[in-house]
């Protein structure tokens, strides 16, 4: 019986020292990612900007008696986000560049003149622009001295993910509480 148990021990004990994982030696790393099913985890990279919530506010008196109130903030849904594909090394990379919006309440004297959410989508509709590819970087209350008194105007950038082509554009409103959109070449805010 002794002799038995050793004779199945020592099958055994060679069976478990014969599998050495000389299939797996011979196999790359990617056909090893393949068989557990791995693969696409690891050769896929999946990027977000940013990478969570935003949001600025601002609130502004103006000496005309404007209230300006501006809530600048990402948008969450990816639905709305622009993708960029591009390849570095082995990994595909997809990069989603989360869209803007910004929520402006102008009021004077508690009445309310402009309530609108300001985004991409909002310029297509009011002038005939083709902002698809780009996203609101920037929007900006600009307080020269001679437009205090008279109007009130909203410096808006909107860019490209990824370069630095931008379009930029006058939200001028109106003693008469209407507004136009003008697209202007000359940077504002940044110097």
């Amino acid at each position: 019986m002794k002799k038995h148990l050793a004779v199945i021990v020592s099958i055994v004990l060679l069976l478990i020292l014969g599998c050495d994982g000389q299939d797996l030696r011979h196999a790359s790393a990617s056909e090893v990612l393949k068989r557990h099913q791995l693969l696409d985890s690891f050769s896929e990279r999946i990027q977000f900007t940013p990478k969570k919530y935003t949001e600025i506010q601002h609130d502004t008196i103006l000496a005309s008696g404007y209230n300006v109130k501006i809530k600048y903030y990402s948008d969450m849904d990816l639905s709305t986000s622009i993708i960029k594909y591009y390849k570095a090394d082995a990994l595909s990379i997809k990069h989603y560049y989360r869209r803007f919006n910004a929520n402006i309440d102008i009021t004077q004297k508690e009445k309310i003149i402009f309530s609108e959410v300001i985004n991409t989508t909002f310029l297509e509709q009011q002038i005939n622009v083709q902002l698809t590819d780009y996203i609101l970087t920037n929007i900006e209350l600009l307080q020269s001295p001679e437009d205090l008194l008279y109007t009130t105007q909203l410096y808006l950038e909107f860019c490209k993910p990824g370069n630095k082509r931008c379009k930029k554009y006058i939200l001028r409103f109106q003693k008469d509480n209407t507004f136009y959109i003008k697209e202007t070449d000359n940077n504002y805010v940044r110097t």
